[in-house]
């Protein structure tokens, strides 16, 4: 019938719907159509006869117009494919599309007329290469000139898909520049085009997670560049995508081996406690001596080289960061800050700064940490470059500001920065993004259900770019979540599950010598075993994981977690075998987190109340009062300050003393507990507590069995909205200032 109607119609409105079919865009303006038409038609010789058959057009129902855009659009999808139905095939085809592609571009060329008439004149721009680059052979049979001009155009056409991190559109220019550029003598003649294509598309390659290309196009920058300046972006993404496969040790020594071509200076990992050492003392005293109005006032850096040099020992930073090497973390820290100090600021230093600010924490000194976290901020502010400050931002959220903000002030930031990332395409670091926001959620111990639909997406994005390491690495916490809800395979302490095949991935991790995914393991291990009342094991994963200060990277985000769990568990293990080992061990523990309290350590005060709490039922079980107490102060701090998931294993623990001794005491925090697990979204932890426990409930039984079902809809930033499409729903962010 559509097509009954459009034979109907007269053949001036039918070309022109036939045309706008061709064009493609769901909205276009009459001007944009009467470049790609005009001279063509007898019947259409200037724009009022273009549109004259528009409104005819709209009149019959074919194409609405939208008066507050200025702009048609067809009325229905049906009548579109059924003009298109209508449009050559075949060579015809592509010879209509080079066409319009041509007659767009050379309208766009006349820059002053056209961003008089369209808001975006990047837009036509895209869509004049994308009419020609589907015509490609006809591209190929112009002249050399003419093709070198198209190669450019596809460049710029990139820049703008880059620009919106639109990897697979930049790819399909790229792709198509390069076509155009194909010949035995393309680097002899375009060496400086050919250096600029294959390195923009050696990294969109690499972004969009094709890596048997990518590394192809690396090798051919590397043979045929003649310059070192022309080699160091495939370098770059070469040492990205070496630490992508888990070869971290090849990623170093290539970085180091980068630095060394740079500036002639040469790093062993073999001798880096030596040259760590040397250097900090130095450029410690420094910071020390420098007021932070100092700093901000350094000059900017302008020598080519030394910024160069910047960009790869951050480099060295980051694969430290990322691959649990807290000595590659302090020498890129050390590194680029005395080159900041000494010559001046460039893009880098705010990483650095929050990494030295690590280093500061990691000798306990922690206002001075805690300062240079917050300059690192104002660096990036500074230097006005969003994915290093988003970079920065996260650095210093994972290893010094958390010391006197509360983690859920924290999360905020952790957040917009991972989304910074995001947005401005920056999938080098997008893992260390997505990772920190995520570890900073679940030591919140906000309701699971929002971090792990977050988890979900998240993963499925570093999918999309081909980020491996980092999907295998959210696969751990995610799976961790899902058996704290009951939803993994087996034994809850086995961590295996939809997410997660432990046996498989451990060997994989061992063979690539990949830490940070090892340590990951364990420490969920860990959390688990205790969780689910399995002490010997929850000892043997401790016993796994290292110190908390490691000489180099400093406490993270994970620390108050750890030493409440490290001290449960040493306390627990005295309980039952009275071996005084355990207890020293548990005491120490807890003077740890005393001493960091009295430093100013705000995310800690409920932990210590913990474990004292614990602690007196271990050594003076009797003392009745005084440990309820305890456990009372220890519920209460961790409710006012938001750690649901905290609060519900101090009501846990509580009634576990009260067990036997009193039944009423017993029965309210074991029904509290359970509520608490449940808001927290562990129906895992729920239900193997009423199996267990439910007789103790009496009356209350049936009322608990409510909680086998956890809350979902609990979220939110407290009067706020999500921040973002990304979000899965609201996040719990309880007044902890109030």
């Amino acid at each position: 019938l559509i097509l009954k109607n459009l034979e109907d119609l007269d053949l001036y409105v039918r070309i022109v719907l036939m045309r706008a079919a061709a064009i493609g865009p769901s909205l276009f303006k009459a001007v944009v159509l009467y470049e790609t038409i005009e001279g063509n038609y007898d019947g259409i010789q200037n724009i009022s006869d273009l549109e004259r058959f528009l409104a005819i057009a709209v009149n019959e129902g074919f194409l609405e117009y939208l008066e507050s855009q200025s702009a048609y659009k067809f009325s229905h999808d049906r009548i579109k494919e059924s003009v298109t139905s209508l449009l050559p095939v075949g060579e015809e085809r592509k010879e209509l599309h080079f066409s319009i592609g041509r007659r767009l571009l050379d309208f766009v060329s006349r820059k002053n007329i056209a961003e008089q008439v369209v808001e975006r004149i990047e837009d036509i721009h895209l869509l004049a290469m994308e009419h020609i680059d589907s015509a490609l052979e006809m591209a190929m049979a112009l002249s050399a000139d003419e093709r070198y001009n198209l190669v450019e155009q596809n460049f710029r056409a990139a820049d703008v898909a880059l620009d919106a991190a639109s990897f697979q559109m930049a790819l399909f220019y790229l792709e198509s520049g390069r076509s155009l550029l194909e010949s035995k003598d393309s680097w002899s003649k375009h060496y400086t085009l050919m250096i600029r294509l294959l390195n923009s598309l050696a990294y969109v390659y690499f972004s969009c997670g094709q890596e048997e290309k990518c590394e192809a196009v690396i090798g051919e920058v590397l043979k045929q560049s003649r310059e070192l300046d022309d080699k160091l972006p495939a370098y770059k993404i070469l040492i990205w995508l070496k630490l992508q496969h888990g070869s971290s040790t090849e990623a170093l020594d290539l970085t180091f081996s980068v630095v060394r071509m740079i500036s002639g200076r040469r790093f062993s990992r073999r001798f880096l406690k030596l040259q760590i050492g040397s250097k900090a003392f130095k450029v410690f005293s420094k910071l020390r001596s420098m007021s932070d109005e100092e700093i901000l006032s350094l000059p900017d850096l302008h020598d080519p080289k030394l910024i160069q040099l910047v960009d790869f020992i951050t480099i060295l930073l980051l694969v430290g960061a990322a691959s649990e090497l807290p000595l590659l973390f302090a020498l890129g820290a050390l590194e680029v800050t005395e080159l900041a100090l000494n010559h001046g600021i460039c893009i880098g230093f705010e990483i650095a700064l929050a990494a030295m600010a690590a280093l500061f924490a990691d000798f306990k000194q922690i206002d001075r940490a805690y300062q240079l976290g917050e300059l690192a901020l104002k660096i990036g502010q500074r230097n006005g470059e969003p994915c290093f400050a988003a970079k920065a931002t996260l650095v210093a959220t994972g290893f010094s500001l958390h010391w006197k903000t509360p983690l859920h002030s924290c999360l905020p930031s952790c957040y917009e920065s991972a989304m910074t990332l995001q947005r401005e395409g920056d999938v080098n670091s997008l893992m260390i993004g997505f990772l920190v926001y995520i570890y900073c959620y679940y030591y919140c111990g906000l309701p699971l259900w929002p971090m792990y639909l977050d988890m979900m997406k998240m993963m499925q994005v570093l999918m999309d770019y081909g980020q491996v390491l980092g999907v295998s690495l959210l696969q751990i916490r995610g799976q961790l979540v899902q058996n704290l809800m009951g939803k993994g395979y087996g034994n809850p302490t086995d961590l295996k599950g939809d997410l997660l095949d432990p046996d498989t991935q451990m060997i994989k991790w061992k063979e690539q010598k990949q830490e940070k995914g090892i340590l990951l393991f364990y420490v969920s291990r860990q959390y688990l075993a205790y969780y689910f009342e399995d002490l010997e094991l929850a000892e043997k994963m401790t016993y796994k994981l290292p110190r908390y200060w490691r000489g180099g990277g400093g406490p993270g985000l994970f620390l108050s977690t750890r030493l409440l769990f490290d001290g449960l568990i040493f306390l627990g293990r005295y309980k039952v075998s009275l071996k005084r080992r355990y207890l020293r061990k548990a005491d120490l523990t807890l003077k740890e987190c005393k001493n960091l309290v009295g430093l100013g350590c705000v995310n800690l005060p409920n932990v210590t109340a913990l474990l004292e709490a614990e602690r007196a039922t271990a050594v003076e079980p009797k003392n009745t009062r005084k440990i309820q107490q305890l456990f009372d102060r220890a519920i209460s701090l961790s409710g006012r300050t938001g750690f649901l998931s905290v609060q519900a294993m101090a009501n846990e623990l509580a009634f576990k003393y009260f067990q036997g001794r009193d039944p009423e005491w017993s029965k309210t925090y074991l029904y509290l507990s359970l509520e608490l697990y449940s808001r927290w979204g562990a129906a895992g932890k729920v239900k193997q507590l009423m199996d267990k426990y439910g007789h103790h409930l009496g009356d209350k039984r049936q009322e608990a069995q409510s909680f086998l079902v956890p809350s979902r809809t609990e979220g939110g930033l407290r009067g706020r909205q999500r921040f973002e499409s990304l979000r899965s729903s609201s996040l719990t962010m309880p007044d902890v200032l109030q």
